[in-house]
């Protein structure tokens, strides 16, 4: 009983250790793990060597659709995620899934632009049924959107967006409603 206890804690430490140098804080070990928020800070504390940074996780479920750079990096996690999950063998843990998903992409675009911490909010949503992936139909990409959302305000990050005269890139159909 004591070494399936030892392999558990095992297995959380390696987890939290994946979470912290990903960018993660204690608040996503916590939800992650489904630990204690006091255990999770020292968990975070013994790997980190120093405190956690405070807060709450993310939770505006609108988030992806506030600007079209919010949409195009939650699509490209999220296919990322999909693409594993699909060649995933059929018992294989979400949330291990999501940490290699998230690996791949720091990799890739290896910029704050999208937290793991917004990555575990988008991930929840789309378990939840939020969000959903939508096919545009000029330029065949797929892209995240809320799920009861009015088809008008489904737009695609790609084709729907204009750059302002500040450089700021905004979606064209809100203005054109205004």
């Amino acid at each position: 009983m004591d070494l399936i206890k030892l392999r558990e804690k095992h297995h959380q430490y390696n987890i939290a250790v994946k979470i912290v140098m990903l960018g993660g804080r204690a608040t996503l070990i916590e939800s992650f793990l489904g630990i204690n928020k006091r255990s999770a800070s020292i968990l975070f504390k013994t790997i980190a060597q120093r405190s956690s940074s405070g807060g709450l996780l993310p939770y505006d479920t609108t988030w992806i659709i506030k600007s079209p750079i919010n949409c195009l990096h939650s699509s490209y996690f999220y296919s990322i995620f999909n693409k594993i999950e699909i060649g995933a063998y059929e018992n294989t843990d979400k949330k291990t899934i999501f940490l290699s998903a998230y690996t791949i992409y720091k990799d890739i675009f290896g910029k704050d632009l999208f937290p793991i911490d917004r990555a575990w909010h988008v991930y929840l949503q789309i378990s939840c049924g939020f969000y959903k992936f939508v096919k545009c139909n000029r330029c065949d990409s797929n892209f995240l959107t809320i799920t009861n959302y009015p088809i008008f305000y489904q737009t695609c990050p790609i084709c729907d967006v204009e750059v302002d005269c500040t450089d700021r890139k905004r979606w064209i159909q809100k203005r054109k409603v205004a």
